[in-house]
């Protein structure tokens, strides 16, 4: 299942300039109701974590 969404004309939802090869996706819509989602890269589990005061963390 892929989650996320696309711009219909391609433009960064932030600064609104053409992006054709990026796919963007809001914290909200990636984590809907958790704080940490894994991604896994290269057969290789990375966690993703939004931290109390709202930052993004990546950790191996």
């Amino acid at each position: 299942m892929l989650i996320g969404w696309y711009m219909s004309d391609n433009q960064c939802p932030v600064h609104g300039h053409g992006e054709s090869t990026r796919r963007w996706m809001s914290t909200d819509e990636l984590f809907r109701e958790t704080n940490e989602v894994t991604i896994v890269h290269n057969h290789q589990p990375y966690k993703l974590r939004i931290t109390k005061n709202g930052k993004l963390i990546l950790t191996k």
